[in-house]
């Protein structure tokens, strides 16, 4: 079926023409399609056959007598009148002639006698007449229907409302969709959810194919025929389009198949303007959805950097977003989950937000999840926070739902994803020492090429170094270890690396060789020269220990200074006062190798 537009419906039509008595006795040369042609106008012969320009939708009368001169300049008209787009050729006799009925059948051109003496003034005072009544109906069920509709958008009733009107309006089931075909709302009329799925599908393939085109200026609604396992299925497809700006689709699904013409031209003007009145909701609620949005942004922002003036502005907007101020908190922050860097990348973070917020740990709370610059962070409520806590089911929990997060994140954005949390914390000052932990534990897999979701207790050296990190002391002995490595590094030498793949791969030197691709000599050779330049032997254990708590110190140091740097000035290392004691935090893996 080729597409119904909105106008080819409630157009005058040939067929329509032929029930009025000025053309009741009318013979007809043309199949039954062609009496679907819409009429807009009525031309004589004489102005026609002027100029070369379209005549879309025209009725061509002949009203002078069919003497042979006359039907043979007809005979070769025939076929450029109907290139240009002429609806219908009318002769005043009933019996045109087998000459012109050859003409017109081979030109594809519906063919009409009329009595002899029709007036070209009453035929198109005719076509006239049934085109501005017509237009004039048409107009006025389009104000009937904006008037219900606008009722709807200055209640601010919402999507799920509109759909129900238009529901009502139309008799027919309501689907309203996004861009990418996904449910917004949806109000059926005797018809399964399983059945709207399949006709969504269908249309998203024909949205793909490119037969449905938008054109933003002049946007239509389009009836289409859709293949379903119960049989075919009509439906009114409208985009909605403002300002040039695609927002998604309004779909009507027909009860009857085909639908009677007259339904069908009403829900055409209704799907129309639907459209447009329900992507004026949609903009509405985006623009309250972009302030709450803003508003949950902000507030866990100040939690995650610790920026309440006092403890009253803490309770009043902890109050407002249902934080519980004495509960026991995790944070979970996921790196790769955006690309903030294109509008799609843009609605993408949006989406993901949405999806992620559906989630919910082991207690069944609601998350608050954010965008901090190009990372995603989730605060997960995992207890009362009151005495007695159970700190190991706490940490648990939250591990759980860290893996459950890192893998529904991982599945819709691809695998170059990494997720890391720390430890469960009470109240609004454990939010921000647990996502300090957060940050701190991702840095380090970042650094170390970790896969997969890890926590800060399990990165457990690193986590029992954290406070050694900022003494002056332990710093200056990381600095003395392994300065004259990085100098050598310069030079491209690459000692520290190689030490340090030596270490990991536990003085193995044929492991160590593999791993570095290099031949075991020339590793040899390379261990030789890092022991001449820290004046002792790299493959000793006490050697291997130095280097090793040097190298882990001095990485902690750094990711804690860059984390600190971007958490904003007065950052420091967690609120050791909100964590639970360091023996209390479980440990499901052991201290995690670099990779």
């Amino acid at each position: 079926m080729t597409p119904a537009q909105l106008g080819d419906q409630e157009r005058v039509t040939l067929g329509l023409l032929l029930e009025e008595p000025l053309l009741r006795s009318a013979t007809v040369v043309a199949d039954h399609d062609a009496l679907e042609r819409p009429v807009s106008w009525c031309l004589p012969w004489s102005v026609a056959t002027r100029g070369t320009e379209a005549v879309q939708h025209v009725l061509v009368h002949v009203d002078e007598d069919l003497s042979p001169a006359v039907v043979d300049a007809l005979c070769r008209e025939v076929p450029t009148l109907h290139a240009r787009g002429v609806s219908a050729l009318a002769v005043n006799a009933i019996e045109p002639g087998e000459l012109l009925r050859k003409a017109a059948c081979a030109a594809g051109l519906p063919l009409l006698g009329l009595p002899e003496h029709t007036a070209h003034l009453a035929l198109s005072h005719l076509v006239a007449e049934k085109n501005l009544a017509n237009a004039a109906h048409v107009l006025q069920y389009g104000v009937n229907v904006h008037h219900a509709l606008g009722q709807v958008l200055y209640r601010g009733a919402g999507l799920s409302a509109m759909a129900n009107q238009v529901r009502r309006l139309s008799g027919c089931s309501v689907l309203v969709l996004d861009t990418h075909l996904e449910f917004l709302a949806i109000d059926l009329v005797d018809v399964e959810q399983s059945l709207a799925e399949e006709v969504v599908a269908s249309v998203r393939a024909t949205i793909a194919s490119g037969e449905l085109v938008i054109d933003p200026p002049h946007t239509r609604a389009t009836a289409l025929t859709v293949a379903t396992p119960g049989g075919e299925l009509t439906v009114v497809t409208a985009p909605i389009v403002l300002g040039g700006t695609n927002y998604g689709w309004l779909l009507l699904l027909e009860g009857e198949h085909p639908p009677h013409r007259h339904d069908l031209a009403q829900h055409l003007v209704l799907a129309g303007e639907a459209a447009t009145i329900t992507g004026s909701e949609m903009l509405r609620l985006r623009s309250v959805e972009a302030a709450v949005e803003r508003a949950r942004g902000d507030f866990v922002h100040a939690l995650l950097h610790a920026r309440f003036s006092n403890p009253h502005e803490v309770a009043s907007r902890a109050a407002y977003h249902g934080f519980d101020v004495g509960a026991a908190y995790g944070v979970i922050a996921v790196s790769g989950a955006f690309d903030t860097s294109t509008p799609a990348g843009l609605e993408r973070q949006g989406s993901l937000l949405l999806s992620v917020r559906r989630m919910r740990p082991a207690t069944g709370l609601p998350v608050l999840a954010t965008a901090v610059g190009d990372l995603l962070v989730v605060v997960a409520q995992l207890g009362p926070g009151r005495p007695p806590r159970d700190v190991p089911a706490e940490q648990a929990m939250l591990a759980a739902f860290g893996r459950a997060l890192f893998g529904e994140v991982r599945k819709r954005v691809g695998p170059e994803v990494l997720a890391a949390f720390g430890r469960a914390a009470v109240g609004a000052a454990g939010v921000a020492a647990s996502y300090r932990e957060a940050r701190l534990a991702l840095g380090i897999a970042q650094r170390l090429g970790l896969k997969g979701p890890c926590g800060y207790a399990e990165l457990r050296s690193y986590a029992a170094l954290a406070d050694l990190s900022h003494s002056q002391h332990a710093l200056a002995f990381a600095h003395d270890v392994l300065e004259p490595l990085r100098r050598r590094d310069t030079a491209g030498d690459g000692l520290l690396g190689v030490v340090l793949t030596y270490i990991e791969s536990g003085g193995n030197v044929n492991a160590a060789a593999r791993r570095l691709h290099l031949h075991r000599n020339t590793l040899f050779n390379k261990l030789e020269r890092a022991s001449r330049l820290l004046q002792l032997d790299v493959r000793e254990p006490e050697a291997m220990f130095r280097i090793w708590l040097a190298y882990r110190i001095d990485l902690l140091a750094r990711v804690d200074a860059e984390v600190s740097g971007e958490l904003g000035p007065g950052a420091g290392p967690p609120d050791q006062a909100a964590l639970p004691a360091a023996h209390a935090a479980p440990t499901e893996q052991a201290d995690l190798p670099a990779n």
